[in-house]
């Protein structure tokens, strides 16, 4: 990444006698690229179908269950998993990318700063000192000190309004300029420049980090209570921050180096936080097939009388009260039903279902 930073900000000047080396990281985005170049119209073409079957057969095996009808023929219904799937993974990997492609392009590549940092530092030491010093105050320091503050304010001030964590950031961001503009000797309002982009860039991951750190929250359940919910509350924004501080630098390279990291990167943290895996029930959701529990289901007169189990009977005669509904498209409705501190799973065929009533929201 150092060499990467390197190459881009300050060797301009000297022609190279001999051919340099390709770095493996252009190589990959060369070819991902090339890649998107001939193969995006069949991706976008086989690609959103496949997404929304393989949310579907996610929810499907995670509930045990195979719906009484046959998916291929529904191509509607699997566009309408795949859209609702991207726009709840898009913002994780635009957060991830857009906070280097912000400072790359409001403030490193900016000729005049090329142009200074060309006349610091004769020798290649000197060079790989500046780049690093200013991935340190644009990327990784700011990222770092940002999460700390972010932490303090969840833990000492828990309903901390949105002002306050834009008015840290930007004492972060225009102090790092400060200190950046005077270690390199910039000209005089640089730091504004800097401190603006920066600004953008701590509050796209102030984002990513906050709703991390919900889902964080619901993968771990009570694990993270007491003292391990503010160890929890440090921790989880501090790693993520460190982590995109690190993979951001790639977009000093360009669009494409920036989303070849940003990608497996918000597939990792939406793994791990819980948001990926708990995509199909969000998706089922959505769309009001299912993942919700109903106010009440009411039957039909003649299933209660002859197929309803003991565990169904209810208050009200053919009425179930707060049923979770898993499934309610097709042939077959699928509930689950809790009676006596026990969950069972039920099928219960559409044409007896008379109306679910759904509670509000």
């Amino acid at each position: 990444m150092a060499a990467l930073a390197s190459n881009e900000w300050l060797s301009m000047g000297a022609e190279a006698e001999a051919a340099p080396e390709v770095d493996t990281i252009d190589q990959v985005a060369g070819w991902v690229e090339q890649f998107l170049k001939r193969y995006f119209f069949q991706l976008c073409t086989w690609v959103p179908p496949l997404v929304g079957f393989g949310i579907f057969l996610s929810y499907f095996s995670s509930n045990h269950f195979f719906p009484s009808f046959d998916l291929f023929q529904f191509s509607s219904l699997l566009l309408s998993a795949a859209l609702i799937g991207f726009f709840l993974f898009a913002p994780v990997v635009a957060g991830i990318a857009l906070p280097g492609l912000v400072t790359a392009r409001l403030f490193l590549n900016k000729k005049t700063l090329k142009g200074k940092l060309r006349r610091i530092g004769a020798s290649e030491q000197e060079q790989e000192r500046n780049a690093l010093m200013l991935v340190l105050l644009c990327f990784t320091a700011p990222y770092l000190l940002s999460s700390l503050a972010t932490s303090l304010l969840l833990v000492t001030f828990a309903g901390a309004i949105p002002i306050s964590h834009a008015l840290v950031s930007a004492v972060i961001a225009f102090s790092f300029g400060l200190f950046l503009q005077w270690h390199f000797k910039l000209a005089q309002w640089s730091f504004l420049q800097y401190g603006s982009s920066v600004f953008l860039a701590l509050m796209i991951v102030k984002w990513v980090v906050l709703d991390s750190l919900t889902y964080s929250r619901m993968a771990f359940g009570g694990m993270l209570s007491g003292e391990m919910a503010t160890i929890g509350i440090f921790l989880v924004p501090l790693a993520l921050s460190f982590t995109i501080s690190f993979f951001t630098m790639g977009a000093v390279g360009g669009p494409t180096h920036s989303l070849c990291f940003s990608v497996p990167l918000a597939l990792a943290i939406a793994y791990y936080s819980g948001a990926l895996t708990s995509m199909p029930e969000r998706v089922v959701k959505g769309l009001g097939l299912g993942s919700y529990e109903a106010a009440s289901l009411v039957m039909e007169p003649e299933f209660c009388e002859k197929n309803l189990p003991d565990f169904m009977s209810s208050a009200v005669p053919c009425v179930l009260q707060s049923p979770t509904v898993i499934w309610s498209l097709g042939d077959m409705f699928t509930l689950r039903v809790g009676k006596d501190g026990i969950a069972r799973q039920v099928q219960i065929p559409s044409r007896f279902v008379k109306a679910i009533i759904r509670n509000p929201g």
